[in-house]
């Protein structure tokens, strides 16, 4: 991410960061067609016609029955003209469906009670109104929803619940003149073509097609400064319609309703049929063989097979109170269970999702999700859970459910804040009426506020959301982390059976200078310490280290745990330095090199904001476009506020190599893995089809996803072999790094690297077996090279439901001088055949591979240089998300990014396994 603009916001002051938030809530000045004289003149009539209406005059007495008169109204040609004051109308914010009113205030009064503001008439009657409000003696006014508008425009008559079915006449269609275009100085509202309807509930009436609502895009502007490149429109008036489309007795409840069903058949799997065609190898290519071996290779239970010689590992602690799971068992215990009845000494694949947000990560509270922990493992399991936007009781109206359940998950909410978010949204706590805790739940201030304290490099816990107890908030996070633990152990299957395992875990929020330096931590067990370790207690990562250690692994309770860094990709360079910060001997260095690489395996290369394998502007590989996000790449003499090499999986493990020749350890021997990063508390929803968004309210519709985040992606997951499905066996896995990433498929992929290897491996029916015997699978070192051996790598795939395009081998090394080279071997399927999707179906093409399998030399290999290798298994091209959300888009309603070209409409998914290493 690159610095501020020309001309755009001023810098961050981290030591006092809320003057620039409020320099960045002001609102941009509107341009209106109208002259400045005849606009005054309207808002001159107007106030004076609210103070009529406030004294109880005959504009404010109505009918208690809106639709009473309706009909009589519009037999006489009557049509009401609506004016509003610049800053839309307080009690627009008070009232609206599904939230409550005294969590939504405007965050400019509340700010003012921190001793910032600008006091204006219209400001002071907001409070007045909202004190009228709250004693009873307020009526809410019809068609007030709480946004700026251009007055300029003529108003549409008001339609009520009663006459909803004469809205939709094509008589009053054709009636309608044609709208005219509102300006903004962001953008060019383009208007939609189907009104919308009054909301039935609470008599929201009017069009909002038209207006400009200000205060979401002044927060565009906010949330280039906030630490998640998120932020928080204060507006659910934008849903209004598609919730009302979605009510029964709706014209189109049925429709949308019969098209989600047949999405969801879509999605069911299809049968893999395993034929690919014997392309027979000659010594100077890869061999390849039959589907059908490939198939058991993969897929073999092999039971009767003996074990692989790291079946177990070495520094295992099993609990002295851990269950024997019989001779049989592969697994080093450190908890109190029996072994899987599925357990497999060559091991099963499993498919999880290791970064996951609920309700109470501070930031996805605000998005109006309320999703929380238990909520999640249900949904991870097949269970059904309900998404934002929330209706008038707080609750989700928007049902999701995986059509493949996961095999295991890990909820990772954000550690800092944990308790302050709970204090701020419990009725009677000690902080709950305090103004931070009022500006939170307001929304985007209050979460800029939270967000700001994680700006600084040396972050200070603030206590403005404690009440008068300081001790109130630390008391909440106790609770909030008993919790977090309560919902992983209900939701582990301790049985044989091993139907889901999910993982203690939180997220450690490094966000300094607004670079995402972050941290998945994941528990091996239920030994976990009292509270998680934040980015307030541990700002740098070996600070974070030794504190786990502390807390965890040296505490004598079976702790143990490891992290993952993740969203590399927009990280400004920093994720990846300052390893030896205050290490200065050599000693030293190799030590704190040594720590990293026991609490860091793995690194998660692909999620929801983009993939982190490499970059094109450092690459020739065009592949590397894949889900990346533009960046400004950094001058040599830069430090920040752009993207490096080592910001990629390519350029770090580069990095590890030429670290290694110095210390004799490398700090960044990385396995891979991929996950979603999701804030609606639903793991593994990544099916590019049905993709409902990642952030509650900010990407609930189409257009919001389009025009907001059309770079996003649903994220990914991660497939883990292990020898059952078990905290202590996956953990493990993670451990010796036998792990993959994939954009979303669940495409099975092994690799093996061995002096031994027989180039007719895929054609053996024990080719796992063979693989461990003879070599080391993904994640693994090779040993010494033996006089006489030849280094081969196997890699073998089998397809989800897209048939496959290509297998690759990608190799880094460095030469003699240091410097890293990269290159891209083919060794399977064809990267350059043809296979077109249909975007107006966007059926599949059935040309490609059901499997691909190879065994592959390195033509350039040097036995005196460093080499790591990893693989990479692409699909045919399918439509993207942005494809399908466009399709399902009107064409006079599709934004700009649907046929500007800015956008990618289809995409090859793929998998990234871990490397194996070569070191002379």
């Amino acid at each position: 991410m690159g610095g501020p603009s020309p001309g755009g916001p001023p810098p961050h002051d981290p030591q006092n960061p809320i003057p620039s938030l409020l320099r960045l809530h002001r609102r941009p000045r509107l341009r209106l067609r109208r002259p400045a004289g005849r606009r005054r003149r309207r808002l001159v009539e107007h106030r004076g016609s609210e103070r009529r209406r406030h004294r109880g005059g005959r504009a404010h007495r109505r009918d208690p029955a809106p639709g009473r008169h309706a009909g009589r109204r519009r037999r006489r040609g009557h049509r009401r003209r609506r004016r509003r004051v610049a800053g839309g109308h307080p009690r627009g914010l008070c009232h609206q469906p599904g939230r409550r009113h005294h969590g939504h205030l405007d965050p400019r009064r509340l700010l003012r009670g921190l001793g910032h503001g600008h006091p204006r008439r219209h400001h002071q009657r907001d409070l007045s109104a909202h004190r009228r409000h709250r004693r009873g003696h307020h009526r809410h006014r019809r068609g007030h929803r709480g946004r700026l508008v251009d007055h300029g425009r003529r108003r549409r008559r008001l339609r009520d619940d009663r006459h909803r079915r004469d809205a939709h006449r094509g008589q009053h269609r054709r009636r309608r003149r044609p709208p005219r275009r509102g300006y903004h100085p962001q953008r060019r509202l383009h208007p939609p073509g189907r009104r919308r309807l009054p909301d039935p509930r609470r008599h929201l009436g009017g069009d909002p097609r038209r207006q400009l609502d200000l205060d979401r895009q002044r927060l565009l502007h906010l949330r280039r400064w906030l630490p998640l490149r998120l932020h928080q429109p204060h507006r659910p008036h934008h849903r209004i319609g598609e919730l009302r489309r979605q009510r029964p007795g709706h014209p189109h409840h049925r429709r949308r309703i019969r098209d989600r069903h047949a999405r969801m058949r879509r999605l069911k799997p299809v049968t893999l049929a395993l034929v690919l065609a014997a392309c027979g190898g000659d010594d100077d290519g890869p061999a390849t063989t039959d589907a059908p071996e490939v198939d058991a290779a993969i897929a073999d239970a092999g039971r009767d097979a003996e074990a692989p010689e790291d079946a177990t590992t070495d520094d295992a602690t099993p609990d002295a109170t851990a269950i024997d799971g019989g001779p049989t068992d592969l697994v080093g215990r450190t908890e109190t269970r029996v072994a899987c009845a599925d357990q497999n000494p060559l091991r099963n694949l499993y498919w999880g999702d290791l970064h996951i947000h609920t309700t109470y990560s501070f930031d996805a509270y605000t998005f109006d999700v309320r999703n929380d922990p238990r909520d999640a493992y249900r949904f991870a399991r097949g269970e059904q859970v309900l998404l934002p936007p929330l209706d008038e009781g707080g609750e989700g109206t928007v049902p999701a459910r995986l059509d493949r359940p996961l095999d295991f998950a890990a909820v990772t909410d954000h550690s800092e804040f944990l308790g302050e978010t709970h204090v701020c949204v419990t009725p009677g706590s000690a902080g709950y009426d305090t103004t931070a805790c009022t500006a939170y739940r307001a929304g985007a201030v209050g979460f800029g506020l939270m967000g700001a304290a994680l700006l600084n490099a040396d972050p200070t816990r603030p206590d403005a959301f404690c009440g008068d107890d300081p001790s109130s908030c630390a008391t909440a996070l106790m609770g909030v982390w008993g919790e977090v633990q309560a919902a992983a152990e209900e939701a582990y299957d301790r049985t044989d059976a091993c139907t889901f395992t999910s993982f203690v875990a939180y997220e450690h929020t490094g966000t300094p200078g607004g670079a995402m330096v972050h941290r998945n931590v994941i528990f091996r067990n239920e030994n976990v310490p009292a509270v998680p370790i934040s980015y307030f207690e541990a700002p740098r990562a070996f600070e974070l280290w030794t504190q786990l250690d502390g807390a965890c692994v040296d505490a004598g309770t079976g702790c143990d745990v490891l992290t993952i860094p993740h969203n590399s990709n927009l990280s400004n360079g920093m994720l990846f330095e300052g390893t030896y910060e205050g290490a200065d001997t050599l000693a030293q260095q190799t030590e704190r090199a040594a720590t990293r690489a026991r609490f860091e395996p793995l690194m998660e290369i692909y999620q929801h904001k983009g993939a982190s394998e490499c970059f094109p502007g450092f690459s020739t590989d065009e592949e590397c476009s894949f889900e990346s996000l533009d960046a400004d790449i950094c001058d040599p003499d830069t430090t920040g506020g752009c993207t490096t090499p080592i910001d990629y999986l390519r350029g770090v493990l580069a990095e590890g190599m030429a670290e290694e020749e110095r210390l004799g350890e490398n700090p960044f021997a990385y396995g891979v893995i991929a996950s979603t990063d999701n804030h609606n508390a639903v793991p593994g929803n990544v099916d590019e089809d049905s993709f409902p968004g990642h952030v509650g309210i900010q990407d609930d519709t189409r257009r919001e996803r389009l025009t907001d985040f059309p770079d996003f992606s649903p994220g990914g997951i991660l497939g883990v072999w292990a020898l059952e499905n078990s905290r202590d066996a996956l953990f493990e896995a993670m451990q010796r790094k036998e792990t993959y990433g994939s954009s979303g498929p669940r495409i099975a992929v092994r690799l093996f690297a061995g002096w031994g290897l027989p180039t007719d491996l895929c054609g053996a029916s024990d080719l796992a077996g063979m693989g461990y015997a003879l070599g080391v699978p993904m994640g693994g070192t090779l040993p010494a090279r033996p006089t006489d051996g030849t280094m081969r790598i196997a890699l073998v795939a089998q397809r989800d439901q897209v048939p496959l395009r290509v297998a690759q081998i990608v190799k880094i090394w460095l030469d003699a001088s240091g410097e890293p080279h990269e290159e891209v071997f083919d060794v399977a399927g064809d990267a350059d055949a043809a296979a077109p999707v249909d975007l107006a179906s966007c059926a599949p093409s059935p040309v490609g591979a059901d499997a691909l399998c190879a065994v592959w030399e390195d033509p350039s290999f040097d036995p005196a240089v460093p080499a790591v290798y990893y693989g990479r298994v692409l699909e045919n091209e399918t439509c993207r998300w942005s494809q399908r959300d466009c399709a399902d888009l009107p064409a006079r309603l599709r934004p700009d990014q649907c046929t500007d070209g800015s956008t990618p409409m289809t995409l090859g998914e793929r998998v990234w396994t871990s490397p194996v290493w070569y070191r002379p």
